[in-house]
């Protein structure tokens, strides 16, 4: 069964994609897909990007 994930971060220079691959190795799942956005937050001015990780558990399979 396809599960999702959602990863944010401003800081983006510290590796939201290391961060995803590192839960992926912790949990043992099975990436299917990454979709990133990216928005401007306007109070502040910096950037928030947001990911959506599709996966599936390889203990389930």
């Amino acid at each position: 069964m396809r599960k999702v994930k959602i990863f944010s971060d401003s800081d983006t220079n510290n590796g939201l994609d290391e961060r995803i691959n590192e839960w992926i190795e912790e949990n043992g799942v099975e990436l299917l897909d990454v979709r990133v956005t990216y928005d401007v937050n306007k109070e502040y001015g910096f950037m928030v990007a947001t990911a959506t990780v599709i996966y599936i558990d390889k203990s389930e399979g």
